[in-house]
């Protein structure tokens, strides 16, 4: 008898989300490759468009 292999639908779900996320960051850094030199700033949400840090 052949074992049945049972697909655990969230693992499969945080997977693509884990190639999204590589995807995303891969995509930045190809946008940003043409600009030297660079700072990238992580942890932006807390400052709004329009205010003077921005």
């Amino acid at each position: 008898m052949q074992p049945e292999y049972e697909i655990n639908e969230l693992a499969k779900e945080e997977s693509w989300r884990m190639f999204r996320i590589i995807g995303e960051l891969v995509e930045g850094f190809d946008r940003l490759s043409g600009i030297e030199p660079a700072v990238t700033i992580y942890g932006s949400a807390r400052i709004k468009p329009g205010e003077e840090l921005y």
